[in-house]
């Protein structure tokens, strides 16, 4: 199990006993589903089918469906002209005569744009109801063509965003056993900033110092923000592992996680913590980038 990816292709073909047809579904990335069908006109209709199939299917991305169907030989109607190719041909045999010239040849009328016309026979609409169910079980398989590729795809990236997710975990457990980390050097800067407000004490109001020792309180503490770290990689990590549409879950950790990072340089009075917090935003930076492409 795990994630799909919102790219692939899928294709099917087959033979009736009138048409030859191809379906090609292609998907890419997208905030939510959007589905594009081009059918041919003599199945005029059957985009609507399509796309309520392939909605069925799928949650998220670009998917752009088409279907290539031709007539087997012998399966059209001729149409021509024929009043337009009378006046021509007496008009042409008045001409021959007039200016003495050889009569014009039948097939070089009928060459004439406009005079000769090739149309699909129309169906029936017992014919059109069978050639459109076959279509739709042929656009089924093409379906789960696209969807084995998207499945493939999603493995190769489920892979990739748990190597990343290791990694940040790294540089977290790392962030936490950092001397900048530790309750005794919270508490060192905790007192040393103290000491200096207290020194200062008469220059401003009790008010004034109590909003200050608060603020100092928060900024020293860097705790909360290593153990919201560790909880966004876990659900991240079980997220990995569900079937579905989790993309954007994914993504909305993948948000959190830039915010506790940040957070975490922010409050930094090390350079160690420092440097791993921003190592830590690099590789977050590398997973969200990932996640846009999960379904």
């Amino acid at each position: 199990m795990g994630a799909n990816s919102m790219t692939g292709f899928g294709r099917a073909s087959g033979l009736t006993q009138s048409f030859q047809w191809t379906w090609e579904v292609k998907s890419g990335n997208a905030r939510g589903l959007d589905i594009r069908v081009r059918v041919p006109g003599v199945v005029d209709g059957l985009d609507i089918m399509a796309r309520k199939s392939i909605g069925q299917r799928f949650e998220r991305g670009s998917i752009a469906a088409s279907l290539h169907l031709s007539r087997h030989p012998g399966h059209e109607t001729v149409v021509v002209r024929e009043g337009a190719l009378g006046e021509l041909i007496a008009l042409a045999s008045r001409l021959a005569a007039k200016e003495n010239l050889r009569p014009a040849s039948i097939d070089g009328l009928l060459s004439i744009g406009g005079l000769v016309e090739i149309r699909d026979q129309q169906l029936d609409g017992a014919a059109l109801e069978s050639l459109q169910a076959e279509l739709l079980a042929g656009l089924e398989k093409a379906l789960e063509g696209l969807s084995a590729s998207r499945r493939h795809e999603g493995e190769g990236l489920t892979k990739v965003l748990l190597g990343l997710l290791e990694k940040i975990g790294e540089a977290t457990s790392r962030a936490s056993a950092s001397e900048g980390a530790t309750a005794a050097a919270i508490r060192q800067r905790f007192q040393s900033r103290l000491e200096q407000l207290l020194e200062k004490k008469n220059a401003v109001n009790d008010e004034r110092l109590a909003q200050e020792i608060a603020l100092l309180a928060l900024k020293a503490d860097i705790r909360e923000e290593l153990d919201r770290l560790a909880l966004h990689i876990e659900s991240a990590r079980e997220l990995l592992t569900q079937e579905g549409a989790v993309g954007r879950r994914l993504e909305f950790l993948a948000q959190e996680l830039v915010r506790e990072a940040n957070t975490l340089c922010s409050k930094s009075t090390q350079m160690e913590l420092t440097t791993i917090g921003l190592e830590l935003k690099s590789e977050i930076d590398r997973f969200r980038e990932q996640v846009q492409n999960i379904e």
